[in-house]
């Protein structure tokens, strides 16, 4: 994370330059450095009252949300509002965003495409003449989208394909998936019989170490690293969340959960939907390396545990840590309301840096 710039004269102490600069940069990423603050529930409400339900966040904090029960999203880029209305009568599902603000989406007539504020609706070029259903997995901020075929039923895969940034279609085989890519256009995913894969923008697909039964790697970050999930009966009897560092080189996180969603913020920390093997209710839980696996319920600060609601389904999460999820009370099967989970850092901390800051500052105009 680059911190803010801090300017000094040249008679600048070396050494205070660097203590400037390093409690800079901590107070700037306060909510991302202190590991797993506390989070607050937000809902995010339309300009005529309709409370929305949030899908996606990139990284400076752009916010895609659905309308409810009258279709289309509304896109907030940049702090100005902006309504995504499907084409004729579409229905969309609004897949992933860039840091560009650009959107992916596909719609129930399988058809795709891409929105920005600069572009508006932008239908994409199909990878087939005939009839069929497509999927968008990721977009990543070439503008370069993984996604996959099916036929026109929906009943069985036909092809993986990449989309360039300038709209070229490449058609894998079937019997790969590419689930998300990176910003040096590396693409990873699934192999049919449940081996992970790793390829480059036109490449051909080569198989990355497995673990257990199976394994995949599911995210991609630009340095490489890959996240994913495995399963060995075995071990536990669960899932095991497994992280790559290379190719060849895989290592086991945490196991023995049933996991149903998984979602990465690109800095390291994971947002998954875990519940216990033994059919237990599945609850939104952050990892990193430095906390550890830890339940959003055990997260929240005072206000919204008052909420008595949980966070069920994670859709997104940011390099922030700003989170997105759906949430229910204990009691409640069924319904449910979608929230943004926002760190709040701890008042002490903040006051700490900043009064650290200010007498370093200080003593630098006395000096």
């Amino acid at each position: 994370m680059v911190g803010p710039r801090v300017v000094c004269s040249n008679n600048c102490h070396a050494e205070e330059q660097l203590k400037i600069f390093a409690l800079a940069c901590a107070l700037a990423s306060v909510s991302t450095a202190i590991a797993f603050p506390q989070y607050r529930l937000e809902f995010l409400r339309d300009i005529d009252g309709v409370e929305l339900r949030p899908r996606k966040v990139n990284d400076r904090g752009d916010l895609i949300a659905e309308r409810p029960n009258f279709g289309g999203f509304v896109a907030f880029v940049d702090g100005q509002r902006h309504l995504i209305s499907p084409p004729n009568q579409a229905v969309f599902d609004v897949v992933d965003i860039n840091e560009h603000g650009v959107t992916a989406l596909t719609s129930d007539n399988g058809r795709m495409y891409t929105w920005s504020v600069q572009t508006g609706l932008v239908e994409l070029p199909q990878p087939s003449v005939s009839p069929s259903m497509y999927i968008i997995h990721a977009i990543n901020d070439n503008g370069t989208i993984v996604g996959r075929q099916y036929s026109e039923d929906g009943s069985f895969a036909i092809s993986d394909f990449t989309i360039t940034s300038d709209r070229q279609v490449i058609v894998h085989n079937v019997a790969f998936v590419g689930l998300d890519i990176n910003n040096s256009d590396r693409a990873v995913g699934a192999v049919v019989n449940d081996a992970g894969f790793y390829r480059d923008l036109g490449g051909t697909e080569h198989l990355v170490t497995g673990f257990g039964r199976w394994s995949h790697p599911e995210f991609i970050d630009n340095d490489g690293t890959m996240y994913g999930v495995g399963f060995e009966p075995s071990i536990n009897g669960g899932l095991s969340v497994l992280r790559w560092r290379s190719p060849n080189q895989v290592e086991q996180l945490f196991r023995g959960f049933r996991q149903h969603e998984m979602r990465y913020s690109g800095n390291g920390t994971l947002a998954m939907t875990l519940s216990p093997v033994s059919n237990g209710r599945g609850v939104v839980h952050l990892w990193s390396e430095e906390s550890g696996l830890r339940n959003t319920i055990d997260l929240m600060d005072t206000d919204s545990r008052a909420l008595n609601l949980e966070p069920f389904a994670a859709w997104d999460i940011n390099s922030s840590g700003v989170a997105i999820a759906s949430v229910r009370a204990p009691s409640q099967s069924f319904g449910d309301r979608a929230a943004v989970l926002r760190p709040v850092p701890e008042p002490g901390t903040v006051l700490a840096l900043t009064a650290g800051l200010a007498a370093l500052l200080g003593r630098r105009r006395t000096t």
